[in-house]
């Protein structure tokens, strides 16, 4: 592993004033924090003393404008009336005439609302659903609910303002008006007081009109009485808390307007509305819209399950009906009303299907059978796989869960708190890191405009269903298409602000770039283009996982997955070339296992002692190593290696590295020339560590943003430098960023076939060849040496690691080739695996076994994970 020849401290008195320097112009002037503060403090203060108390005046002096006001009892929510009285606002709406004998409809908004959603105001409204009942010869009456507009609540902000509540105010303006019975339409979260108020005066409720109303707690939203009101809370907060403390100037309306509705919320408890349904004997007309997106359709269909004297009449319309077709909503609650005018009349009970659910099929048909399900599922079960998707695809899983929520299967909240507990178990990125209380506010309200973004184009509110048409139009394919677009196009939003810095500029330069070279592209993308090439040899094989039975000297199919560094290369026995190591197995405290590890260097001349390299036994790309120069820093790996075990070993200073691809040759080989060597060397690749030089001016995050090439793996080299991340390297200083030779974690990667000579061939085919003729087939040398003229005449070279069939011929990933290249290198080389793979299990080697592979496969996952999150 290479050296890092950069001190830890900076060189000079002059480079410490520069850093020092640097470092302060992060920070704010304090004129400049000060002077902000004081404008806000000073906004605050305006608004609670002139704007906002100016916005409560004009509200009370006309918020019944155009209203009849009758005086109430005020009660407490138990119904008790106190000793005092309050204002109760309507509009009344009275027919020409046809109104004689008649029981009133008393019409109840929604939250938040008011009479006006009928239309009180008729140059707004000059059709609202008011009117149009009016205009059919019934006598429609629309209050402002307790504490809404105006009908304040006398005990303001300390009041109650719950359904329980307005039942008994919907009373007592009925006995205000001598009303001894009367329909009721509820519209919306108006729908608990309609059942409420049945179920306690049963003789003065002629019938129940349900207009796309809420009913009992398991059809709202999450279906969690705990989970909604930590909603409502969160509500409370941002509508009537929040606003306090911001210099506004009264943009957000008057205090009561504010309150009132999330109280109407909060103060509410539908968890007995399920009971209080099923014993209703009431007629009840459930009128629904089929694509209402804020109660949904098959909320309605429950209530009309609970109901036994109900009747559902589902239409083509969403929640917005009063305003959206007062007419037809006004002749077919008319026809409902007439029905039960007089008592005694039996209920319709033959439902009016007017909009059927469409029955989809193919995947949308296999998503509604699966949204039955989540509509029933807790909701912290739902949280889970939303928060793991996100965890693992943060912008797939803000469309995949707006998906779902435009489908009226999964509640908004639900989604936001999954996606938000996916980001928070990822954590912060590098360039987030000591910004931590910023990076928790950024990160939640990004998800919450993400999500509403997303929820916008798949949505039957905005009557966009992107998603659901590519589906429909190219089935798993257009599902699949679409879903990733969407999370491309939140990926470039959430970049948006990062065009105005030069850090942020710089990171989307390296989001293209690594797009557009091969060498950043995931591994299973590779895998993809060479897919007919493992197709060939699975076939000509008659196995899968025929290359597996290479190396039948290395456990764990061959070197696959999971293999012991240290076993590996315990097979070559005493060859010289090879860098000696120990291991600390992973038993006891961080702090014993560290003493141990210190003890070995001291007591075991052959591993060099310090430095040395630490790195796991069962490693991937270049995962947890270290170059370890005194014993503080053997205690610092222990402390981050819980629960694996180490690998120790000697320290080579190279300065160079390259890994050396070797393959047996078959007995049939065209290729083999000389009958005395075993294999050959199919690549070689070169690898450069990468070093960034100073200026004086820059600090090491901002040279690496500005390298074209170490911006692409920013994010390692970063996160290595974690400590000196704000350091100002002095000008000319160079500073390598990175300690492993692998490519993952940023070493740049070139075609090295120039150093294969005959007599490099002639070396490694004879360490090859020290475990048998039939132990090693096929995989990698990863070595470090002096000179490229040394190591061509085979000398001057040390064996780090030798890896089995998961090696990749490396050279694929240089930048100066193309990508057809680098496809056919890697394919070449799963070719040959294959054939050795397939002569072997003609021998009777047998390859490993599937489960196996998952397990092996489990455990890397399991193992990358912990140590990414290190």
């Amino acid at each position: 592993m290479p050296e890092d020849p950069r001190p830890a401290q900076p060189v000079s008195i002059a480079q410490a004033r520069v850093v020092a320097r640097r470092r302060s112009w992060r920070r704010a002037p304090k004129w400049l924090v000060l002077s902000f503060w004081g404008v806000y403090v000073v906004g605050v203060v305006a608004t609670q003393v002139w704007f906002q108390p100016e916005v409560d005046r004009r509200w009370a002096a006309r918020r019944a404008d155009g209203m009849t006001v009758v005086q109430v009892p005020h009660r407490a929510p138990d119904g008790t009336a106190l000793d005092a009285s309050r204002d109760q606002a309507f509009v009344d709406f009275a027919p020409a005439s046809g109104a004689d004998g008649k029981p009133p409809v008393i019409m109840m908004h929604g939250s938040p609302g008011g009479a006006s959603n009928f239309g009180t105001h008729p140059p707004l409204q000059p059709s609202g659903l008011g009117a149009e009942v009016a205009a059919r010869g019934r006598r429609a009456i629309a209050p402002d609910l307790a504490g809404f507009g105006g009908s304040p609540d006398p005990d303001f902000p300390l009041g109650d303002y719950s359904m329980r509540t307005q039942a008994h105010a919907i009373v007592d303006l009925m006995d205000a008006l001598e009303i001894p019975r009367a329909h009721l339409l509820a519209w919306s979260n108006s729908g608990g007081i309609a059942i409420r108020l049945a179920d306690r005066h049963p003789e003065r409720i002629a019938s129940i009109t349900l207009l796309a109303a809420t009913g009992p707690q398991n059809t709202e939203g999450s279906g969690s009485y705990l989970f909604e009101h930590a909603k409502y809370a969160l509500g409370y907060l941002a509508s009537a808390v929040a606003p306090e403390v911001i210099p506004h100037m009264g943009l957000f309306g008057p205090r009561e307007a504010r309150h009132a509705w999330i109280r109407n919320f909060w103060d509410s408890d539908q968890r007995p509305m399920a009971e209080i349904m099923r014993r209703l004997e009431t007629p009840t007309l459930i009128y629904h819209g089929r694509y209402d997106w804020l109660v949904a359709d098959w909320a309605a269909e429950r209530h009309n399950e609970l109901i036994a004297t109900s009747r559902l009449v589902m239409v083509d319309g969403q929640h917005f009906m009063p305003f959206t077709a007062p007419a037809q909503t006004a002749d077919d609650v008319e026809a409902h009303f007439a029905r039960h005018d007089a008592p005694g009349a039996d209920p319709l009970l033959d439902d009016d299907i007017r909009e059927p659910r469409r029955q989809r099929t193919g995947l949308l048909g296999v998503y509604d059978a699966l949204g039955e399900v989540m509509r029933w599922m807790p909701w912290w079960a739902l949280i889970i796989p939303v928060s793991l998707l996100a965890w693992r695809w943060p912008e797939g899983a803000v469309v995949l869960a707006a998906f779902a929520v435009g489908q009226r299967d999964l509640d908004f909240g639900v989604a936001f708190a999954g996606l938000v507990v996916g980001r928070l178990i990822t954590g912060p990125t590098v360039f987030d890191r000591g910004r931590r209380p910023g990076w928790l506010a950024s990160m939640a309200l990004w998800v919450l405009i993400a999500e509403f973004i997303a929820w916008l184009l798949n949505s039957h509110a905005t009557g966009v269903q992107t998603i659901e048409w590519a589906t429909e139009a190219a089935g798993p394919v257009g599902f699949i298409a679409s879903v990733s677009v969407l999370a491309v196009v939140l990926r470039l939003a959430r970049s948006l602000p990062m065009v105005l810095t030069t850090l942020g500029r710089a990171r989307i330069a390296s989001t293209w770039a690594r797009a557009w070279r091969l060498e950043y592209w995931p591994t299973w993308l590779l895998y993809v283009l060479i897919f007919p090439t493992l197709l060939k040899g699975t076939i000509r094989s008659r196995h899968p996982l025929a290359f597996t039975a290479c190396n039948p000297a290395i456990p764990s199919g061959g070197g696959l997955l999971g293999e012991s560094k240290a076993h590996i290369m315990r097979v070559f026995g005493d060859e010289a070339a090879l860098l000696p190591m120990g291991i600390v197995e992973a038993r006891g405290t961080p702090e014993q296992r560290a003493e141990r590890a210190v003890a070995m260097l001291e007591a075991r001349p052959e591993l060099g002692g310090l430095p040395a390299i630490l790195k796991p036994d069962v490693g991937q790309r270049g995962m947890g190593v270290r170059l370890a120069r005194s014993p503080e820093d053997v205690r610092s790996h222990f402390a981050d290696a819980e629960g694996e075990d180490v690998v120790i070993q000697k320290y080579h200073p190279g300065p160079e590295e390259c890994g050396l691809f070797w393959m047996r040759y078959s007995p049939s080989s065209p290729r083999r020339a000389d009958a005395d060597r075993a294999g050959y060397i199919f690549a070689i690749t070169r690898k450069s560590l990468p070093i960034v030089v100073g200026d004086g001016v820059h600090t090491l995050e901002e040279l690496i943003m500005r390298h074209p090439r170490c911006r692409c793996q920013a994010d390692v080299f970063i996160d290595r430098l974690e400590g000196r991340r704000d350091d100002v390297p002095a000008r000319g200083e160079h500073v390598r960023i990175g300690e492993a030779g692998n490519h993952a974690q940023g070493a740049l990667f070139t075609d090295g076939a120039d150093l294969i000579t005959p007599e490099l061939e002639d070396v490694i085919d004879a360490i090859a060849r020290k475990i048998g003729d039939g132990g090693f087939d096929f995989g990698r040398f990863d070595l470090r040496y002096s000179g490229e003229g040394e190591l061509k005449r085979g000398r001057g070279f040390a064996i780090i690691e030798v890896n089995g069939v998961s090696a990749e011929a490396t050279n694929l990933y240089d930048p100066r080739r193309s990508w057809w290249w680098a496809v056919s290198v890697l394919a070449g080389q799963w070719k040959r695996a294959y054939e050795l793979g397939a002569e072997r299990m003609r021998a009777g080697q047998r390859p490993i076994a599937l489960w196996r592979v998952a397990w092996l496969v489990l455990r890397y996952l399991v193992f990358r994970e912990r140590r990414v999150a290190r």
